[in-house]
């Protein structure tokens, strides 16, 4: 997975900040070596479970960590992420 990662330039912003905190939350911090490795880890999955370039993938979520990561992952491999309203019936 050489070429992982390219959206919002995170490895290179990983690379150079690596120790530096990348998303806070109320359970602790991420940093963004942590981060980059938590997307690279989802999109990997996503493309072993067979999702490919331009197919969607509904997302259902609150607002977390995960969230993130899984948009984030989906969009690393170039699918369409569908994100669906949590409040909506």
């Amino acid at each position: 997975m050489s070429n992982m990662i390219n959206i919002f330039r995170l490895a290179d912003i990983a690379s150079e900040f690596a120790d530096a905190p990348a998303i806070i939350t109320k359970s602790g911090v991420i940093h963004y070596s942590d981060y980059l490795e938590s997307v690279n880890t989802v999109a990997l999955r996503l493309t072993k479970m067979g999702f490919e370039a331009r197919d969607r993938i509904g997302i259902l979520s609150a607002n977390s960590v995960e969230f993130i990561v899984l948009l984030l992952a989906s969009l690393e491999i170039k699918s369409v992420a569908v994100l669906l309203n949590t409040r909506l019936p």
